[in-house]
């Protein structure tokens, strides 16, 4: 039996087991032990509530690869994993699941087990490699295309920032006018 099990063989899995829990039973861990087992025995099914999101989530980082690809700059995790001995087997992030080019093989795995939301983290690096000003177009694209495939797949997007992927050779003030210091949800300070 094989030891490696990457996402690509868990989405499998999770499709499956997710098949098997809709055709076969009903989803009583949504309700109080007593009324789950009325139910159960009643064989009723029950259904999460409208509007629910049954959904998947990455980060950038330990999913995308092309690390250094399309202009994108360097971010705190490239240059700690690229420092020998920083991580077990000085592995790195520069391949990771290669989601920046397989992404649409992703999004109808995602299709495929049921996902109706995937929050992912937009790499700052990729969207501004020197960490402000210009924005890099192909980085740009790249989020855009996944988007546009997420959608066309039913699939809501919820793409956000995540601080640990920013620019490491300095912290800039964001376009949206907060600090990257700690990520970018503390204010700027005007006075």
């Amino acid at each position: 039996m094989s030891s490696n099990f990457d996402r690509r063989e868990f989405l499998k899995v999770a499709g499956a087991v997710t098949l098997g829990m809709a055709t076969n039973s009903t989803l009583t861990s949504a309700l109080p032990s007593a009324q789950a087992q009325s139910n159960s025995a009643r064989g009723t099914t029950l259904e999460f509530p409208k509007g629910f999101f049954w959904g998947v989530a990455t980060s950038s980082y330990q999913i995308e690869g092309a690390w250094n690809e399309d202009g994108k700059g360097p971010s705190i995790w490239d240059t700690y994993t690229h420092k020998p001995g920083n991580i077990k087997n000085n592995d790195t992030g520069d391949v990771a699941k290669d989601h920046y080019h397989r992404y649409k093989e992703d999004v109808a795995r995602m299709k495929d087990i049921g996902a109706n939301s995937y929050r992912f983290s937009i790499a700052w690096p990729r969207i501004f490699p020197e960490g402000a000003g210009q924005a890099n177009p192909k980085g740009v694209d790249f989020y855009s295309r996944l988007v546009d495939e997420l959608r066309a797949a039913g699939i809501e997007p919820r793409g956000f920032f995540l601080s640990q992927t920013k620019r490491k050779s300095r912290q800039p003030k964001s376009p949206l006018g907060q600090t990257s210091d700690r990520g970018w949800c503390k204010p700027v300070n005007n006075n």
